[in-house]
């Protein structure tokens, strides 16, 4: 089922005044897509699962599901959530506690009593059978680890074979061992079935991973949509180059301007002229004033014979395992650097080598 969202908002009145949740989305999402909505808490990802569940009602603008408005501002137009055909997996996974987990995956087929128990019996065992859950079905919740659970959970929302899946934050409880397998598992079932979901997460990694198209929000408004690559490689502005991608982007400010078909980049009276880039980038971009941006992978120590480098001093260094990340001071700000060789001494004089082709540059916000 295709998703067009159009200039939707969401505002609520508090006691405090008014605060807007969302603010002029525009989207669509394409039948059968798994689409991730990805941002910092407050930012209003919820909000906006909770407009597509049918939960809350558009302040402004209007939600169409398949062509058909379902909801709009002002009540012009509104579909309850069974009219909607939608099923939600929430964080806390909210099973029935006195139910049985044949209990819980069948309650969604036994309330319309449109299903006969043979049907209903069919319909339970094959969704367990496709999540392996299979011998868990005599179980109670409580019996249950997190990721039994969280299984569960996506069986009953999934047993009625809905037009759109909404998954919001549903793997934050389990650990980062089991949150990794279950990713796989997860992405795997929604290409089986086909179905189009929509996940809400604030974890980058989860959404690169999971999603074919990633929306990157702010404080009620739509930063960049894209797909993982388009978002790591391009970001929009400096908010999406931090937000994306681990360790975070290193953000400078800094001075340019154009020499020839180099560019010529002053970061706090250190000269970088980068050859070898791709200057048609900046062809729309005004010299001056701008923020630096390159990712720790693309900056790199004991660099003689590079290139133009900047000169900074070591401090502390953080092992990953068969990587350092190295902190940098550079004229008083603070550059990460991620190196696989031996790190330097705190204290001692770094020369690092950024990669020019990897030079993000933004306009100051």
């Amino acid at each position: 089922m295709r998703l067009e969202l159009r200039q939707l908002g969401k505002h609520f009145v508090t006691r405090h005044g008014r605060v807007d949740a969302l603010t002029g989305i525009d989207l669509t999402i394409e039948d059968g897509e798994f689409f991730v909505l990805l941002g910092p808490s407050g930012c209003g990802k919820s909000t906006l699962l909770n407009l597509l569940a049918g939960l809350e009602r558009p302040t402004s603008g209007e939600l169409r599901f398949a062509g058909e408005v379902v909801a709009a501002a002002g009540y012009r137009a509104w579909r309850s959530p069974p009219e909607r055909d939608v099923a939600m997996v929430f964080q806390s996974y909210a099973l029935y506690p006195h139910l049985s987990v044949y209990g819980n995956i069948a309650f969604p087929l036994e309330v319309g009593r449109k299903t006969s128990k043979t049907g209903i019996d069919a319909a339970v065992r094959t969704i367990a059978d496709t999540l392996q859950i299979e011998e868990l079905l005599p179980a109670r919740p409580a019996e249950l680890s997190g990721g039994q659970r969280q299984r569960v959970a996506i069986a009953r929302a999934l047993v009625r074979k809905p037009r759109l899946f909404l998954l919001d934050e549903p793997l934050s409880n389990l650990d980062a061992q089991l949150r990794a397998e279950t990713r796989v598992e997860l992405k795997r079932l929604q290409q089986e079935l086909g179905v189009t979901t929509v996940y809400v997460t604030h974890d980058q990694v989860e959404a690169m991973t999971l999603g074919q198209r990633i929306a990157v929000l702010r404080q009620g408004r739509l930063e960049q949509v894209g797909d993982a690559q388009e978002l790591y490689w391009r970001p929009a502005n400096p908010f999406v180059g931090r937000f994306v991608g681990a360790p975070q982007m290193n953000l400078l400010k800094a001075h340019w301007r154009r020499d020839g078909d180099a560019v010529r980049l002053n970061l706090g009276g250190q000269e970088l002229v980068l050859t070898g880039m791709d200057t048609t980038l900046f062809v729309d971009r005004q010299a001056g004033p701008c923020l630096a941006g390159w990712r720790p992978e693309h900056l790199h120590l004991e660099a003689e014979g590079k290139g133009p480098v900047l000169v900074g001093r070591a401090g502390l260094s953080e092992p990953l395992g068969r990587e350092y990340l190295v902190h940098v001071n550079l004229d008083g700000a603070e550059l990460t650097v991620l190196e696989d060789g031996r790190p330097p001494a705190a204290g001692e004089t770094v020369r690092i080598w950024p990669e020019p082709e990897r030079l993000h540059l933004f306009a100051l916000p």
